[in-house]
């Protein structure tokens, strides 16, 4: 019984000592995002922007914070490299057509923030907004299409189906409104995109879209009305 009494105290020993010896080890980390904009930060990788695999460390709208536990780095000398994606609201709940606001990736050619984090302590790294030497750029053209037919229509570029961001549905109704990206190395040396079209799902007649120069930052607006294709001005987007 003896025995037996001095394994349980032991065993509860080391639970606890481990237990202990781990919490002083960690360090903890306040993420303040004081920018105008959606970010993702990730720790000791940068993820291409095509990448929408790699969970970030922490994703945080306009204003918000969070801490996280971490690992001290493991030189107490030498820093970690953060890496801060940002994304800048192309359309709120309401105008996106899926039900919540969505997103345009940009990029910063400076996207990174160091420093050690250390045993026992509490670090508030805080993310603000670009600076003019480091301004962001898109990483994706936009398009946005109006179906104002009462019929369902599709995109395509070419002949490969578009998918409209937040959905997976390749169909738009008639009345909805989709927003889609647009790869940049798609577009032609002079900065164009072609083999654009709206294809009607009922009669599966094809509209074609003329060519058009497709720049960075700017949002192209396509209209369909059950006969014809119409493209408005392109405006800004906002950030």
């Amino acid at each position: 019984m003896l025995k037996k009494c001095v394994l349980f105290f032991t065993v509860l020993f080391m639970f606890f000592s481990c237990k202990d010896h781990n919490e002083v080890d960690m360090g903890k980390v306040t993420f303040l995002n004081t920018s105008s904009y959606k970010i993702a930060v990730y720790k000791n990788i940068n993820p291409a922007t095509s990448d929408n695999d790699t969970t970030p460390l922490v994703s945080l709208k306009a204003g918000k914070q969070e801490t996280v536990d971490l690992f001290p780095s493991r030189d107490q000398n030498v820093a970690d490299v953060f890496y801060v994606h940002y994304y800048v609201q192309l359309a709120d709940a309401l105008q996106s057509g899926v039900g919540e606001a969505i997103f345009a990736k940009a990029e910063r050619d400076t996207t990174n923030v160091q420093f050690v984090v250390s045993k026992n302590k509490h670090h508030t790294e805080t993310i603000g907004n670009p600076t003019t030497d480091s301004p962001l750029k898109f990483v994706y053209g936009y398009i946005k299409v109006e179906n104002k037919s009462g019929k369902d229509i599709q995109v395509w570029q070419d002949t490969i189906g578009l998918d409209a961001i937040g959905s997976d549905d390749l169909n738009l109704d008639g009345g909805k409104t989709a927003f889609y990206e647009i790869k940049l190395s798609d577009l032609t040396k002079d900065g164009k995109f072609k083999d654009l079209l709206i294809r009607d799902v009922n009669d599966d007649k094809k509209y074609k879209i003329d060519p058009f120069v497709l720049e960075r930052g700017k949002l192209y607006t396509f209209t369909y009305d059950g006969t014809s294709v119409n493209k408005k001005d392109a405006s800004n987007i906002t950030y």
